[in-house]
């Protein structure tokens, strides 16, 4: 290793303190709201973020959150019985728009699903690391903000090909988070064989990922 990587290295501490610093660095994040009822996950996510220069702003409910409107360059929640419906009515409401991102400690296809059909962008596993929150925001930086959101229904007459019953297993797998070796070994098949079944999957609903394929998921023709 070089001397000026060992330098940055002792400057940043481990190693992967280091990737996540050099991660954010390339994907600038500016101040995120936490919007957490549970005071013990608000200050680890709080302290998670401020070790890669990101400022965190917590609130333990939305009518803090509300009452302020920081400017911020993303809102984390966590998916607690309605608690998102309840932000995203009244984000609208307010005209208050900052993509939200998800997070729960039990992952189900259902509660992702019904997430990102009220506008969250992304939908990620708590635990959280700085790496995770900096990938999901790179990937929505560029997209319309919760107000704008509107869910698209995939005209399944415009697909290749319906979704065969191996892709749909394979994008449920995914939208819990699931990485593709966890995959194989659930449906007993490769990873290299879930890459290409994700692939097809995302190819023939037109979606660039997983959280983008679940929004169009709805309304598709799935055969056995």
């Amino acid at each position: 290793m070089s001397l000026f990587l060992l330098s940055i290295r002792h400057i940043y501490g481990s190693k992967t303190d280091f990737k996540n610093n050099m991660r954010y660095h390339m994907t600038k994040i500016g101040p995120v709201a936490i919007v957490d009822a549970d005071v013990r996950r608000r200050a680890q996510l709080s302290y998670t973020l401020s070790q890669s220069g990101i400022h965190a702003e917590p609130y333990e409910h939305l009518s803090e959150l509300l009452a302020v409107k920081p400017s911020c360059d993303l809102i984390l929640i966590y998916d607690d019985q309605d608690v998102i419906g309840s932000l995203t009515r009244l984000m609208r409401l307010q005209d208050y728009r900052v993509p939200l991102i998800a997070y729960s400690s039990s992952l189900s296809p259902d509660r992702i699903v019904a997430a990102v059909r009220i506008g969250v962008a992304d939908y990620l596993a708590w635990p959280l690391d700085t790496a995770s929150i900096v990938d999901a925001f790179a990937r929505i930086k560029d997209a319309p903000p919760p107000a704008d959101i509107r869910l698209p229904i995939v005209d399944t007459d415009t697909m290749s090909a319906p979704l065969t019953r191996r892709e749909r297993e394979v994008l449920a797998a995914a939208a819990e988070g699931l990485p593709n070796k966890l995959i194989g070994q659930r449906l007993k098949i490769s990873y290299r064989t879930v890459e290409v079944h994700r692939y097809r999957a995302l190819k023939k609903i037109g979606a660039k990922n997983v959280s983008e394929a679940v929004r169009s998921m709805f309304g598709i023709s799935f055969v056995a």
